[in-house]
Order: C-alpha cells, then structure tokens, then sequence
C-alpha cells in the first residue's frame, strides 16, 4: 500500500519537505538517513523532491529513524511544528520542560483526533476577557477579579483547580517529574492543555494551576506554550502578571480585608489553601503589612500547622504529591474513544500511565 497525497491531506511535495526538515534537525545527511532506512540515496532524494511517495513501511521506518509521531509527516496542520518552534526561544536544557511539552503535544494530538470522531471533552470555553491596557501585576489583579466574578465565585476558599480550570476550557494533567519545573501551557487554537509537575506540594500544584490558568485566558499560549520553571522566580512581565492573577484569584482583597495579626494569617493560608509564601506576597501588596508579610515568608510550613491548629491540613498538603491524573472530561472522552476503537488501549494507558492498568494509584482530577 502507498499513500497519495488525498488519503494523508497533504501533497508529495509537502510530505517530502517535512521528511527533509526533519532530518536536518536530526543532523543527518541523506546519504546517512537512506542507509538508516534501508533506501538508495536517489530514491530518497526523489521522495524529499516530492517525486516519490512514500510506503506505509517507509513511512514507519522514517518515523522511527527520525524519533517522530508518524502523524508529523501526515497531519495537514503539523502540530508540534508550530508548537516547538514557537517554543524554542522559551525552553532551557531542562529535561522535565521538554518532556512536558512533548507531553502536552500528545495529550492535544489525541484532543484533536477523538474530537474529529465526535468525542469532544465537556469543557468550559475560555472568557473573552476585557481589553487590559497593561502587562503588569495591576492587569493580573484586573484579570482575576474578572474571572472570579464570570465565575460567579465569593471571596470563599476556592474548591477542585483542575475543575475551575476546566470550566475556563482548560484540560490540566498531572505528572511527576523531577526538579522544580512547575508546568506547562500549550494551546492547539480552541483546545488547551496545562501539565504540572505533581512532585510539588499541593499548595504550590494549587498556585501553578491558577498561574497556567491566566496565560490560557489571557492568551499568551495562543503564540506558542508558556513553559515555567519555576513560578515563584517570574522572568517578564508576562510571567509576573500572571503570578498576581494566580495570587487574587486564588485569595481576593475582600479576604485579607480584616487580617493583621500572624496566627490568624496562617489560618487563612492553610484555609484557602495557599502557601504561606504566596499569602505573605498577598499581604505585602495589598495591605503593605511588610513585617507580618516577612514573618509569613519565614516560618516553616510544619512549624505554622503546629502554632495554629492546622495539622491536618498540613498533611492534605503534603499529601497531594506525586500524584498523577487527568481533567475528569478529557479522561472521560479519551476512555469512550479507546472503547469505541477510535484509539487504541496501548494509547490509552501511554497517556493514563496507571489508569490504564487500573491501579488505583492515579485518578482522574475532579
């Protein structure tokens, strides 16, 4: 079986560009790629021309060559190309970020497919948000406000991020990866998807959930993935915009309106689930209590749980580490998808790592 350029949507021509852009990517001539895949070098000559096409074996042989998804050659709109270029200026030699973005890309390729088979998660859609006549931390409290009231949301402690995120059309899936890499943003036009390193505490999972949330509807991701090392060391404006959404939306003004004294600060923080680092930074800028702020800053997380009272929530903290999921309507549409044959088991469990197995030790974020 050969393909034709009207079974893959794209032309000879094109299909040959990309095997070409990909191979210099990868350093090789073609002299090297054709010994590799078992061609003359003239016959591969002819296909990267576009005056050849390419076998349904020699596709998979380019594919694994060139350490490619097959549909990077296929897919009408190519959609790592755009998302990796875009990205370039942007990721460091961290392994976890480049991971994470290779991640996302999958999780949005199998979004588009099961979609196009008519299994569209049952997301929210992103707020069309008001025109923000800046870039900076007062745009972010801006934002945030916005959303919260869009939401319908009290100055109460927020409940579930994933689902918050999920309403606003953002998927969020969970995976460990070492260091302080915090997560990822990657859009593929109306779909969007934020991966975040589970290694953290849920405080901190809680507060890069919110900071994802602001660049997908503030728009940053629609030019390429917004990648964070680390979210609490910003490296723009963009990065410090959103930091202050993350921070109102997820502890509002009316919250602090009433607080100046150390043990009930603590109190909060532990209650709305926020770090104490995170509240010190809230307090600091909006009530400029500069010493409480600094005390906040200082004491250590267990040492606070045990001045307090709040032990416990100490431990649902510590507790949400390692933890690996998905949003529950992404999961939801993937598993019906796999049921239905529109992509395979081994796919399923490749993106749901334990739960395709089913055992019990990841889950789905509700």
């Amino acid at each position: 079986m050969r393909y034709s350029h009207t079974a893959v949507g794209i032309s000879d021509v094109d299909l040959g560009g990309r095997v070409t852009r990909w191979r210099v990517k990868r350093g090789l001539t073609q002299v090297q790629l054709a010994r590799l895949i078992g061609l003359d070098q003239s016959i591969l000559s002819r296909i990267e021309n576009g005056r050849r096409r390419v076998s349904t074996t020699e596709l998979a042989e380019l594919a694994a060559v060139l350490k490619i998804d097959p549909l990077e050659l296929l897919e009408e709109t190519p959609l790592s190309e755009a998302v990796v270029v875009a990205a370039r200026g942007a990721v460091t030699d961290v392994e976890a970020d480049v991971d994470a973005i290779r991640l996302a890309i999958e999780i949005l390729r199998t979004w588009r497919s099961v979609a196009a088979d008519g299994f569209e998660p049952r997301l929210g859609r992103r707020p069309k948000m008001p025109r923000l006549s800046s870039n900076d931390v007062a745009a972010g409290n801006r934002a945030a406000n916005f959303v919260r009231e869009h939401l319908g949301l009290s100055t109460e402690p927020l409940g579930d991020m994933s689902a918050l995120a999920a309403s606003l059309g953002l998927a969020v899936v969970l995976r460990h990866f070492d260091g302080d890499f915090d997560g990822v943003c990657v859009a593929d036009g109306p779909r969007a998807t934020a991966i975040l390193n589970s290694n953290h505490w849920g405080s901190r999972q809680r507060f890069t959930t919110a900071h994802e949330i602001a660049h997908w509807i503030l728009g940053d991701v629609d030019g390429g993935p917004c990648s964070d090392i680390d979210v609490f060391r910003p490296s723009n404006a963009r990065e410090r915009r959103a930091n202050a959404f993350a921070a109102t939306f997820l502890v509002p003004d009316e919250a602090l309106a009433h607080l100046h004294e150390f043990a009930s600060a603590i109190s909060l923080g532990f209650e709305y689930g926020v770090s104490l680092k995170t509240l010190g930074w809230r307090i600091e800028n909006v009530l400029h209590e500069t010493e409480l702020a600094e005390h906040l800053r200082n004491i250590e997380p267990w040492r606070a749980s045990e001045l307090v009272g709040c032990e416990e929530a100490y431990e649902r903290d510590g507790g949400a580490r390692f933890r690996e999921g998905m949003s529950f309507q992404l999961e939801v549409a993937f598993r019906k998808a796999a049921a239905a044959g529109a992509i395979s088991e081994r796919h399923l469990a490749a993106l749901l790592p334990s739960l395709g197995e089913e055992s019990g030790e990841s889950e789905p974020l509700t």
